[in-house]
Order: C-alpha cells, then sequence, then structure tokens
C-alpha cells in the first residue's frame, strides 16, 4: 500500500477537503445565482409598477 500512497500523494484528508470545498463552492454559486435573480425580478416588478399605473 506504501507505493500506492507514494505514487498517488494525496491523503484521504486532502481529498475530503477538496470535495467538502467543491461543494461548500457549489453551494456557494447556486445561492448566489439565485440571490442575483430575486433580485432583478425585485428589479423588474418595481421598474413595472409605475408604468402599470401611468397606463392606467
Amino acid at each position: 500500500m506504501s507505493w500506492f500512497s507514494n505514487a498517488f500523494p494525496i491523503t484521504p484528508l486532502a481529498l475530503g477537503l477538496e470535495v467538502s470545498f467543491a461543494v461548500l463552492l457549489l453551494i456557494a454559486l447556486t445561492g448566489f445565482l439565485n440571490h442575483c435573480y430575486h433580485f432583478i425580478s425585485q428589479i423588474r416588478d418595481w421598474a413595472s409598477l409605475p408604468a402599470s399605473q401611468h397606463t392606467g
């Protein structure tokens, strides 16, 4: 088993840290995109509100 650890010096701890970091990055990116989409939809609703009031 020593030749395997020498050929691939990636320890289970480092592999777990990389996987957890990738998952956290994916969650952060998804939450950021969801927040931006919600913010843009709020701006669209706020921008369309005076226009509908003026036409009515």
